[in-house]
Parts: C-alpha cells; structure tokens; sequence
C-alpha cells in the first residue's frame, strides 16, 4: 500500500463557475407539454410548477417549441381586450425550433448565446433528445452559492 500524503485544501485550483458544463447546473426535474394541449392547461402547469418556461414536445419526444410566460401573458391579454372565448392551443402561441444548447457546453457558451439572442431559456439536447433546461434561475442559484457561502 502506498502513503499519500494528505491533501491540502491548497492542491486544488479555484472554481472556475464560467468553465463549468451546462449538464452541472441545469435542471432536469421539468415538465414537458404538446403542441396540441390547452394554453389554459399549460398556464396552470406551470404556475404549479413555479417556471416561467415550458418545453414543448411532440409524441416522438422530439423539442418542437418553446413555451414562455410572457407568450401566455400577451396571448391571455390580447384575448382578454378581444373578449374571445375559444380554446387556443400550445401550437399557436409556442416558439418553433427555439435556440438550443448541448450538455457539454460550458455555462459562458450559454451565457453568450442568452445574451446575444436577450432569451432567458436554453432547452439543452442530446443527441436530438431533450435532456434539461438551462434559465436564468440556474445561474441565480449559483451566484447565491458563490455570494452566500454556507
């Protein structure tokens, strides 16, 4: 058995939060809906869930869409003015083929892409399968853990 000597806090080098991997900080307890579903349906999911964005899937679980709530916002305030009463459905509102990220990208990829097209959601894929969200509130909570140290 061979000695090592015992590490030092010091061998380490520093976290670089930037170089970190998307896959290290993006959520992937999410809910997914259809082009199909109600818009209602999908403002209650997501005031449910506490999200401001929601993926948009079709049976295939293929990414067709991106549903923000500024998009539910207009929608429910022009039919709002409109005294409209129909259904409306997921399709009609959803952002197509919305800018995406890979797993293995790092986080100042993202940060770059989200700035440069002012979105605050990046559906990341793998493989052509959606595998997790990157939003603005991951990067909160690591600039909580860096501030606030516990």
């Amino acid at each position: 058995i061979h000695d090592w000597d015992i590490p030092k806090l010091s061998d380490t080098p520093p976290p670089t939060p930037g170089h970190q991997l998307v896959e290290e900080v993006m959520t992937t307890d999410f809910c997914t809906v259809q082009p199909g579903d109600l818009l209602e349906l999908v403002a209650d999911m997501m005031d449910w869930r506490n999200v401001r964005h929601m993926p948009v899937e079709d049976q295939d679980g293929n990414l067709v869409g991106l549903v923000t709530s500024r998009l539910l916002m207009r929608h429910f305030m022009r039919r709002a003015k409109s005294f409209g009463t129909q259904a409306e459905f997921v399709e009609e509102i959803m952002i197509q083929e919305p800018l995406v990220i890979t797993p293995r990208e790092t986080l100042l990829d993202a940060i770059q892409v989200m700035n440069k097209h002012n979105v605050g959601c990046l559906p990341v894929v793998n493989n052509g399968k959606l595998v997790g969200l990157l939003a603005e509130h991951n990067f909160m909570k690591m600039t909580r853990r860096l501030l606030m140290p516990s």
